[in-house]
């Protein structure tokens, strides 16, 4: 087997070493409360592109290797009651539950319901969705980069108008030539829809990948 001949081999990254050029952040993280960056680069003891280093931000010291969380899930699930008033059933105090997902600081699923169990399995089957959501919901410019956005919704073109944020919901203006979404069978005749609210996750939405199509 062949050795590699290699002058430097203290060299780090794209071959500037690693307080050079070579170091290029792509992301930002949190390790136990300090602020560091990530980079994709070639390291010694591997000679392999494609991992990922890590360092705290300002400094200027060897890079350590990186297998951490970068986006840390979080999960809060909160149990409770309410009062429900019925003149036909009676009143009641019944049961309820609400659950939130987070990827690293940002809000990512809001699920409702009426046991704790309930709640977080839709929010375990929600994670996959998350992280391969068309818009990487757990990044701070990507989410401010909602609004304005061309979408699809139920087949026809429209323009992302409103975003919000604590429901993960968007409010979408049709951009096709009457200035309304098609009506539904079980519209009434004179129900013209000049927009639409709807989930992010909502099926009936089609998210371009590529942000230049905005």
């Amino acid at each position: 087997m062949s050795k590699r001949n290699d002058a430097t081999p203290r060299e780090w990254g794209f071959g500037n070493g690693a307080g050079g050029e070579g170091w290029k952040p792509f992301e930002r993280v949190t390790v136990e409360g300090a602020e560091c960056e990530l980079a994709f680069g070639e390291a010694p003891h591997t000679r392999r592109d494609g991992n990922i280093y890590c360092r705290r931000v300002g400094d200027t010291g060897e890079p350590q290797g990186f297998n951490g969380n970068r986006h840390p899930w979080r999960v809060e699930v909160q149990e409770g009651s309410y009062w429900k008033e019925s003149e036909l059933s009676g009143d009641e105090v019944r049961a309820t539950c609400s659950g939130k997902l987070y990827m690293g600081e940002h809000l990512v699923g809001v699920v409702s319901g009426r046991e704790a169990q309930a709640v977080m399995l839709r929010l375990l089957a929600l994670m996959p969705k998350a992280a391969e959501h068309p818009i990487a919901l757990h990044d701070a410019k990507a989410r401010a980069g909602i609004v304005g956005r061309k979408v699809y919704w139920r087949g026809e073109p429209g323009t992302v108008r409103m975003f919000i944020e604590d429901l993960l919901e968007v409010v979408i203006d049709a951009n096709t030539e009457s200035g309304t979404f098609r009506r539904m069978p079980w519209h009434d005749r004179d129900d013209e829809r000049t927009e639409a609210k709807d989930s992010v996750y909502s099926e009936s939405i089609w998210w371009f990948r590529d942000e230049g199509s905005k």
